[in-house]
């Protein structure tokens, strides 16, 4: 009987909010989170081959109910749109290093042959999620 008490007390008082979000969205492949001073910074890569190809930066104040403070929806990298302007595209190789983010982006261009990669990475400055900032494209032979 404790037990069920116990687990109805939890049920009641944990917050909804205390993952800082919604619900996980079902064509998201993969998170991660490090902590930069007083922020939390998140990713949320989505599937490659969705409607939503993007990924999804977010900084998080964990100190002011789990607020996210900035979101940034990356579904345009260097001009090109992930979903329009490519025959195919995945972001790969997520990892934090200090305040930046880095990854690789690799595609196929619609306008030529081959398979393209390039170097991203992106800051973050004091809350704020910079634009990203690539390498010029490489030819994957």
């Amino acid at each position: 009987m404790f037990k069920n008490q116990l687990l109805v007390f939890l049920l009641i008082t944990i917050s909804p909010l205390s993952f800082a979000a919604d619900a996980i969205p079902g064509n998201a492949v993969e998170m991660n989170t490090t902590r930069i001073d007083n922020l939390l910074f998140r990713f949320t890569r989505f599937n490659a081959e969705s409607s939503f190809p993007c990924l999804r930066l977010e900084s998080i104040d964990p100190l002011n109910n789990w607020k996210i403070v900035e979101q940034k929806d990356l579904c345009e990298i260097d001009g090109m749109s992930l979903g329009d302007d490519l025959t195919y595209a995945a972001i790969e190789a997520l990892e934090f290093n200090k305040s930046r983010l880095h990854f690789n982006l690799t595609y196929f261009d619609n306008q030529s042959p081959g398979e393209y990669l390039k170097e991203c990475s992106v800051d973050f400055n004091k809350g704020n999620i910079q634009e990203p900032k690539c390498l010029k494209a490489a030819l994957i032979e």
